[in-house]
């Protein structure tokens, strides 16, 4: 492990302190009785519980776990669906001594002992003795740790033990796993100071009206947990928690929450605004106003901008306001925020780069820029969508191989530094492409500053790399999906060696009508300096991380092992 970061010194000078309040547990010793957490219940319906309440039961469940043995020096695995007894369990660990790391639900993972992977990363740190978990989800765990050569006792969501009046004042912080796009997720340690200065980077972008939002993303997820619990929370915002099901089945009812209430604050993925665009034609807006959204982030893949176009425009005639759509970039080893689009009276910028293979360390070319209005562009694969500035107290560098920094407009690897780092990778940096190096990150993606604005191209990792330039997997894929009018989850591309370089595209469709198509779209890219496979794997087929994003690698690694399960091989040729 490396040495804690003096991240006090760095706030003092770069982050306006708002408040002392802004920390993991301080809400507990003055909790607010006239603001709360709404959560949606099994059947739909919502159960509101106020500041105090949650206070009390947190309280409670912190003596609970001190009862069982827990104390300063556990890492306490969380196993259980959003809603309050998650909420109370997380804090209660906090408030034990403890570091709470939330885990997803058995039904997200694959394996006989899903857990594994995750205890056996925990372990390198402080193997677990403790987990609070459903008693559904017990032998999971109980299994996991099993195989990994110990015992753990899983404790139940009940609390009988009385509230000790005992809130404790330091907080170890927490652990949270990264989403695994290249192989399994990896535990990344976060401190009580990391932590508190993402809360003042978050609090000085974000509008305070004493509301927050409604969420779905799930808190094993560092969007979910940080932007949607831990800021909220902290603040005694008003707030809502949807589980990530719920959003699936019915996105209606989340949006449903925005018209009806003073929620300012909307985050989510692309992915999750295309879905809810997909049921707007099913719903009766009438009645709505959502006139009080100020901030509209969405992240955690590339944006697509004829997604937000199409959004915006339907809710327009509601209230909506196309210019509070604020672009993030983030990851889980800058604990979750770098940049945010700062809403104001301009829309997010749009650049046009034509399609090829791309040049790290020259000039990304620059066909043309516009602003995200309500009509969506013409082959909207080619147009990247701004990400915003570094937040307030953040520097981004786009740097070369050699770690030069390189100019305005220049493709290469965005290094950040912040207060707001992950300490360490619990059990080193196998197979990972970010690199932590005290307080800067080597994010190993690619992009390009443009204006002081941060544009994301790909995973660096998620490259080939030819003799005319670099092919970005990210490019392919939303090429093929716009020229085939399909969604881009429904087509994944990889790269590897075979001894000459190979590209291996699936799709949960049937690729022979298409095959002319894709070979055509590839080509762009490849100029036909590649062998390309093509396989139908149906749905469900595309390895996908916990939070819906394309694992690469490891369809590749399946492929060359002949392990990638498939309905039909259509490459051309064969």
């Amino acid at each position: 492990m490396r040495p804690k970061k003096s991240a006090e010194k760095f706030l003092e000078f770069s982050v306006p302190r708002l408040s002392d309040t802004v920390s993991m547990t301080d809400w507990i010793k003055y909790p607010r009785y006239d603001r709360g957490i709404r959560f949606c219940g099994e059947d739909g319906g919502w159960q509101r519980l106020t500041y105090a309440e949650l206070a009390t039961d947190s309280r409670g469940r912190a003596a609970a776990l001190r009862a069982a043995g827990v104390g300063p020096d556990d890492v306490v695995p969380i196993v259980m669906p959003t809603g309050p007894d998650l909420v109370t369990a997380f804090y209660g660990t906090l408030l034990a001594g403890a570091r709470p790391v939330v885990l997803p639900l058995p039904w997200a993972l694959s394996g006989r002992t899903p857990y594994s992977a995750y205890l056996a990363d925990l372990a390198a740190f402080c193997p677990p003795r403790f987990a609070v978990a459903w008693p559904e989800y017990a032998d999971a765990v109980t299994e996991a740790a099993a195989a990994c050569g110990w015992d753990i006792t899983v404790l139940g969501p009940e609390c009988d033990a009385q509230p000790d009046g005992a809130v404790e004042a330091h907080c170890n912080g927490l652990i949270q796993f990264t989403s695994g796009s290249r192989g399994l997720p990896r535990a990344l340690l976060v401190s009580d100071q990391a932590l508190r200065a993402q809360l003042l980077l978050l609090s000085s972008a974000l509008p305070d009206t004493g509301w927050c939002g409604v969420s779905w993303l799930p808190l094993y997820h560092d969007m979910g947990l940080i932007g949607n619990l831990l800021l909220p929370v902290a603040k005694q915002w008003e707030h809502a928690l949807m589980r990530p099901e719920q959003f699936v089945l019915n996105p209606g009812a989340w949006l449903t929450e925005y018209g009806r209430s003073p929620y300012p604050i909307m985050t989510m993925p692309n992915f999750g605004f295309e879905r809810v665009h997909k049921h707007l034609d099913r719903m009766n807006l009438e009645g709505l106003d959502f006139s009080h959204v100020r901030t509209v982030i969405t992240g955690a893949e590339r944006v697509d901008s004829a997604v937000l176009a199409r959004f915006t425009s339907l809710l327009e005639p509601y209230g909506f306001d196309r210019t509070t759509v604020a672009p993030a970039y983030g990851m889980a080893e800058t604990v979750l925020a770098v940049t945010c689009g700062t809403p104001d009276a301009t829309p997010a910028r749009l650049i046009r780069i034509p399609e090829g293979a791309r040049s790290i360390g020259r000039r990304m070319p620059n066909d043309g820029e516009r602003r995200l209005s309500g009509t969506p562009v013409d082959e909207p694969w080619l147009w990247h969508t701004s990400c915003g500035p570094a937040l307030r107290g953040v520097r981004i560098d786009i740097v070369d191989q050699e770690d030069r920094p390189l100019d305005d407009g220049s493709l290469g690897e965005i290094r950040v530094t912040s207060p707001a780092l992950a300490t360490d990778y619990l059990a080193g940096n196998v197979g990972g492409t970010a690199r932590l190096a005290g307080d800067v990150l080597y994010t190993g993606d690619a992009g390009f500053l443009h204006e002081g604005e941060l544009y994301v191209v790909g995973r660096l990792a998620d490259t080939l790399r030819l003799d005319h330039g670099t092919v970005f997997m990210e490019d392919i894929e939303l090429g093929l999906a716009g020229r085939l009018g399909i969604g881009p989850r429904r087509v994944l591309a990889a790269g590897g060696d075979e001894g000459e370089p190979a590209l291996l595209v699936l799709t949960t469709f049937d690729p022979a009508p298409h095959l002319h198509q894709i070979q055509e779209a590839v080509g762009l890219f490849t100029g036909g300096e590649v062998a390309l496979h093509v396989l139908w794997v149906g749905r469900g087929g595309i390895p996908m991380t916990t939070s819906g994003k394309p694992q690469r690698a490891t369809a590749w690694n399946l492929y060359r092992k002949g392990e990638l399960h498939h309905k039909a091989a259509c490459s051309p040729g064969e």
